[in-house]
């Protein structure tokens, strides 16, 4: 039975995303051919279509996106009945392009969040740095170092500390990556108690960094602290210490 141009219309929305079956797609296209109406109305529906898919994410088409692409070319290469003969090459033509237009979207959208990665990287780097700088040059700034142990004996690194501004920074190197689910946690050692100074994670080098920030070590007490140390806590910190010290400095 040949479709109407009614049937038509409530189908052309579902054919320029693909939903409609094979069956139904072949009735709509037979009845394209001969309606300009209706094949101006699909061309609105697929400029539709195409915004829709731009307004998401472009990611990188894997394998499985590439061979179904190839599979859609070959069978619209024996192209609809009575189609011209170049149809088929036309198709798998404009198909591949699609498929090209697809894949170097990806690359460019993937070239894009690396640089952002990257640039947040370089200014949390910029700011870390700054933070660091900002509590050496205070004025009762101390200084100890701190020597490896433990799981890490190569280890090595030194924090600063400013009593009077509640701050401090932590720099070690030699640590060793860590499993998934585990962080280092720095600890603030006094008489009657260890104060978390915070976690942090170290890069392919060993080598991390730590802002210890008014708070984060709690309130301190009267008597300065004994000494310092870092170790191995299940990722986001621990209430008490648990793991394994890697690093620690002599008593102060």
């Amino acid at each position: 039975m040949q479709m109407d141009c009614q049937a038509a219309r409530d189908d052309i929305d579902a054919y320029a995303i693909g939903a409609l079956d094979a069956e139904e797609a072949l009735a709509l296209e037979a009845h394209l051919r001969a309606c300009d109406d209706c094949s101006a109305l699909l061309d609105r529906a697929l400029d539709a279509a195409a915004s829709l898919a731009l307004s998401a994410p472009l990611v990188a088409g894997g394998g499985a996106l590439r061979a179904r692409v190839l599979a859609s070319a070959a069978v619209l290469s024996g192209g609809p009945p009575s189609a011209p003969r170049w149809w088929g090459a036309a198709a798998a033509a404009l198909i591949m392009l699609s498929a090209g237009a697809m894949a170097w979207s990806g690359y460019l959208q993937k070239r894009v969040n690396d640089l952002e990665r990257a640039n947040d990287r370089v200014q949390a780097s910029a700011a870390a740095q700054d933070e660091l700088v900002d509590i050496a040059l205070q004025p009762d700034v101390a200084r100890v170092t701190m020597n490896g142990a433990g799981p890490a004996p190569s280890a090595s690194g030194g924090y600063l500390w400013s009593p009077a501004r509640e701050v401090g920074a932590l720099v070690a190197s030699g640590l060793p990556p860590l499993a998934e689910g585990q962080s280092y946690q720095m600890w603030i050692v006094y008489k009657d108690r260890w104060v978390s100074g915070g976690t942090f994670t170290v890069d392919a080098s060993g080598h991390g960094r730590l802002v210890v920030k008014p708070g984060d070590a709690g309130k301190p007490d009267s008597a300065p602290p004994l000494w310092f140390c870092v170790t191995v806590e299940p990722a986001g910190g621990s209430a008490k210490h648990t793991g394994a010290m890697v690093l620690r400095s002599p008593n102060i």
